[in-house]
């Protein structure tokens, strides 16, 4: 299950948090947020976890390593070397028949294509922030795609970390002002 490795590489990464602007400065302020998001995440997936609820602590890890990477992305904090590939359990069994974790998958797949549709670039076309923006939005995009790959391999778990990990990015991206949301406010974090 992916769950654990996604706890391990958050606990990693989390211990390693630093804040790459100055305090003060205008971007000190999403720095700060991005990181209380991570660790406001962090803490639910242990909750979930404590609980039993393991389809809900997954999805709060890779909701906070999305967070995380587009904060690091932004160039705004660090956080040691991403693992690429804690998405992917080498050992993972077929996932189907768990109800709860298939509606679960089916939900976030539904957000992460929501966020998609409704988020645009934020600066101007002759900003220089543009391009990381445009960023943003294909991480999203792109695990989306991861995470419909997995579904249709029967891989729920990877396809439930892959959407959230990519509404993390995109959510993030809107908070930090990098996106803005032309419809669907309610789903993001504003």
């Amino acid at each position: 299950m992916t769950t654990d490795r996604c706890r391990e590489t958050l606990r990693e990464r989390v211990a390693e948090i630093r804040m790459l602007v100055p305090e003060g400065s205008l971007l000190s302020g999403i720095a700060h947020e991005i990181r209380e998001m991570v660790l406001a995440y962090q803490s639910d997936g242990y909750d979930f976890e404590c609980r039993g609820d393991a389809v809900n602590a997954c999805a709060s890890y890779a909701y906070a390593l999305g967070w995380l990477d587009a904060g690091c992305s932004i160039g705004i904090i660090s956080a040691g070397n991403p693992d690429r590939g804690w998405f992917v359990s080498a050992s993972q069994s077929p996932d189907h028949g768990d109800i709860r974790l298939e509606e679960k998958t089916a939900r976030y797949r539904k957000l992460l294509r929501t966020a998609c549709d409704a988020a645009l670039p934020a600066p101007d076309t002759g900003s220089l922030l543009l391009s990381g923006s445009e960023k943003i939005i294909m991480t999203g995009r792109t695990f989306l795609i991861f995470g419909e790959t997995a579904m249709g391999d029967h891989r729920e778990w990877v396809a439930l970390s892959c959407f959230s990990y990519g509404f993390g990015w995109l959510d993030a991206g809107i908070r930090a002002g990098f996106l803005t949301a032309q419809k669907n406010r309610d789903i993001f974090t504003i």
